[in-house]
């Protein structure tokens, strides 16, 4: 009896510890993003552009997943130009407050998940 008892605690005990290393590596893996090692080829980003014009007549990166617009981003020499106006906004004509404050808000994200610093990020504003 005694010796059943203990197979059973011992069993009871080596299911515990196993179920809860499980749930240990679920929650890693669900705080981490995993993208593809390599990026799309530019005939593949390529092709998928055609194909969204062909189809709906237009393309928009906003509809495109990470891994395409990183992929995108990786063949274009790691430049990645972010657009932040709505139509007919321009620095160009009249100081906007606004704008003003979608850059700064725009350079603060971009700053927090690169992690450097203002100083070296290379930055390139045109006059419109």
């Amino acid at each position: 009896m005694k010796k059943s008892l203990f197979r059973l605690m011992l069993l009871s005990l080596i299911v515990l510890v196993s179920c809860s290393k499980d749930d240990t590596n679920i929650e890693n893996q669900s705080e981490t993003i995993q993208f593809p090692k390599d990026p799309l080829t530019v005939e593949q980003i390529n092709a998928k552009i055609y194909e969204t014009i062909e189809n709906t007549g237009d393309f928009d990166w906003n509809t495109v997943d990470e891994h395409f617009l990183w992929s995108a981003v990786v063949h274009g020499q790691n430049v990645l130009t972010i657009g932040y106006g709505n139509p007919n906004q321009s620095f160009s004509e009249t100081e906007d407050p606004v704008l003003q404050s979608k850059k700064s808000a725009l350079i603060s994200i971009v700053l927090d998940n690169e992690a450097v610093e203002k100083e070296d990020l290379k930055l390139v504003e045109h006059d419109i």
